[in-house]
């Protein structure tokens, strides 16, 4: 009997080791859950703060950069045309760039000619890349007739589209994609040189991209001569990135403005503001 009750008494004990150990084991779960999930909401901490102070950071530069526009007179703006440099803000760099819009192929106010130059090389013929900017063209005109005579909504019914041009200007440069004989390769070829914004006709050659002046050269000739197209003389109109690197994450702040060469609260327009975003995050 004593047997009995001396073997009884250790497996209680046994027991009672494993459920201690249980404990334990459980307790050093949650205490590892709890450290684990601190330092992750600490991280977010982190990350958030980071991003305020980069997209704070980043504005920043974007109205020192229009404040320097501003306080620059019209014959001097040239050195702005093509700008790349940096500024200092709260102890911090900050990189700037400056380009004159007229950088870019206005997609609503080039003259036809020009916007032959920009997709002949992308085109299996002439007469492919005169019909694309016919269709280019009659997205924006007021009217319902093709500029070949045919009628524009039977154009694209013929393409198998079910939408007609807007008959306005572009509001994207996106919208491009739905003109009749668009492809999508021509487009993503063709995009990084557009812009809907300003009220320029020909390029500064001066701070257009050497790809994009290679490009229209490829089609230029005697009768379609790429000079006619071009300038040295800047824009109002100015494309202003602002970049700022806080702890491993880049920010960027994209901003088209319009000098309107009028004073104080009337001297400049912002016609789009690209808010600062992450773009790269180190975590």
């Amino acid at each position: 009997m004593g047997m009995v009750n001396m073997s009884n008494k250790y497996q209680s004990q046994g027991y009672a080791l494993v459920l201690v150990l249980w404990l334990i084991i459980l307790l050093s779960l949650v205490a590892g859950m709890s450290y684990n999930s601190a330092r992750v909401q600490m991280r977010i901490t982190s990350l958030s703060n980071n991003q305020l102070e980069g997209e704070a950071i980043a504005e920043a530069g974007t109205w020192l950069s229009i404040n320097t526009l501003l306080s620059t007179s019209s014959n001097n703006l040239a050195r702005y045309s093509n700008y790349n440099g940096s500024l200092q803000y709260n102890q911090t760099g900050i990189s700037i760039s400056i380009r004159d819009l007229a950088s870019l192929i206005n997609l609503n106010n080039a003259n036809a000619e020009l916007l032959k130059l920009l997709v002949t090389p992308y085109t299996n013929s002439p007469s492919e890349a005169e019909t694309l900017v016919q269709n280019i063209r009659d997205w924006i005109d007021s009217d319902n007739d093709s500029q070949n005579g045919a009628n524009e909504e039977r154009i694209y019914n013929v393409a198998g589209l079910d939408y007609s041009p807007m008959n306005k200007p572009f509001s994207s440069v996106d919208e491009l994609r739905l003109v009749a004989g668009m492809s999508d390769s021509l487009f993503r070829e063709i995009a990084p040189f557009l812009t809907i914004f300003g009220t320029h006709t020909q390029i500064n050659s001066l701070s257009s991209d050497p790809a994009l002046l290679d490009l229209l050269k490829t089609a230029s000739n005697e009768n379609n001569s790429l000079q006619r197209y071009l300038t040295t003389l800047p824009s109002n109109f100015f494309i202003v990135i602002s970049s700022v690197n806080i702890n491993g994450s880049d920010f960027s702040n994209t901003v088209i403005i319009e000098l309107t060469g009028r004073r104080r609260a009337d001297s400049y327009r912002i016609l789009a503001w690209q808010p600062s975003e992450l773009i790269r995050k180190n975590i």
